[in-house]
């Protein structure tokens, strides 16, 4: 959803597919692009939570879409 937002894919700097998974595993994540819509910056960053069972699932990311029309 980040990559959406931001035109990019995410860790678009990273050489390696590993960096990104070590970035990724350590919690890193993208910073929230400035334009995005606030509802929809706060569902991706839900979605990014580092405990697996703590997302949303996808009904509820869906309906979530529903909402900001």
């Amino acid at each position: 959803m980040w990559e959406i937002s931001s035109g990019c894919p995410p860790f678009k700097d990273c050489i390696t597919e590993n960096e990104k998974v070590a970035l990724i595993c350590a919690g890193k994540r993208e910073i929230p692009i400035a334009e995005t819509p606030k509802e929809y910056e706060e569902l991706y960053i839900k979605c990014w939570d580092q405990e697996p069972k703590q997302r949303p699932i996808i009904s509820k990311v869906l309906e979530e879409f529903e909402k900001m029309g």
